[in-house]
């Protein structure tokens, strides 16, 4: 809407029209369309990125701790690994499956299909 009027008032126009609306909406086609071609399907989140990455060749999954370990060297803190993880599943590339063990449960993060 805040585009339309934008196209309403360069058009000196009191009312936003059909016109407007649809100029609006091919201009903000346009911009998606050149961030997808500019950045592909990168993600913002560079951690969750490597995740991302790194959960394609290894189908079977990856617990939080295999994670940890083998993709950052254990050098991103627990707050940083939530946030890239939560936000892969937010983004629904990601599930998270619980699995129950002798002692506390085990996160295994798998790639959604």
């Amino acid at each position: 809407m805040r585009l339309a009027m934008l196209y309403a008032l360069s058009d000196a126009s009191p009312l936003i029209t059909l016109a407007h609306l649809q100029a609006a909406l091919a201009f903000w086609s346009y911009c998606d369309q050149s961030i997808r071609i500019l950045f592909g399907d990168r993600l913002t989140n560079p951690h969750a990125q490597k995740i991302y990455e790194a959960l394609k060749v290894r189908p079977a999954g990856m617990t939080r701790a295999q994670i940890s370990y083998d993709i950052f060297q254990r050098n991103l803190s627990s707050q940083a690994l939530d946030a890239a993880l939560n936000s892969l599943e937010k983004l629904g590339l990601l599930e998270k499956q619980i699995t129950q063990t002798g002692g506390r449960p085990s996160e295994v993060w798998i790639l959604k299909k």
